[in-house]
């Protein structure tokens, strides 16, 4: 039961952490089009972000 409840541990983690990347990947997807598009609003999202 210990060996299942660690691989369910590591494979929650390790699913977590590319949900994570994937987020941050989009997100600086995202920051680098609107900063590309619109200069104006480069302040404010690197800001709130």
């Amino acid at each position: 039961v210990l060996l299942l409840d660690l691989d369910l541990v590591l494979v929650l983690v390790l699913v977590v952490l590319v949900l994570v990347l994937v987020l941050v990947l989009v997100l600086v997807v995202v920051v680098e089009v609107e900063v590309v598009g619109m200069m104006g609003f480069e302040f404010p999202l690197l800001l709130f972000v």
